[in-house]
């Protein structure tokens, strides 16, 4: 029985470790995307090389963020890497039906407003979200 909840720790500490980590991951990629967005306008505006040096540093923190997520996924238990993949297929599948119609909608004029990706973004983390907490009750 104590190798049971010796084991039991020791997954426990691991989740909570790959977490930590993909934490901190996702802070350095929010935060170098700001400065990349909002250092090459207010800070920079002239220099090319430090738009494009802001930009490359996000795109190269953002692909750790990637790999923190898959071995943070990795590190979870079946179930849970269950509720994840659906919930990462359910709100991959309405971004890009939703982004393809809204697409369409702004090229041929319906909108009043021009699309940014910045609103396929919030669709995506938002039914990823919601996919988690349904997809946790349902397997509860």
């Amino acid at each position: 029985m104590t190798g049971t909840s010796s084991e039991a720790g020791q997954f426990e500490k691991g989740v909570a470790q790959s977490t930590k980590k993909l934490a901190i991951w996702t802070v350095a990629w929010l935060i170098s995307l700001a400065i990349a967005t909002f250092g090459s306008t207010l800070v920079w505006d002239s220099s090319l090389t430090l738009k494009i040096a802001s930009i490359l540093i996000n795109f190269v923190i953002g692909i750790g963020t990637i790999k923190a997520n898959i071995r943070h996924i990795q590190s979870l238990d079946e179930m849970m890497q269950r509720v994840h993949l659906e919930a990462l297929g359910m709100a991959t599948g309405i971004a890009i039906v939703a982004g393809i119609s809204l697409s369409v909608l702004s090229t041929s004029e319906v909108l009043p407003f021009k699309v940014d990706i910045s609103i396929l973004v919030m669709l995506l983390g938002l039914v990823y979200g919601i996919g988690t907490v349904v997809g946790m009750r349902r397997y509860k």
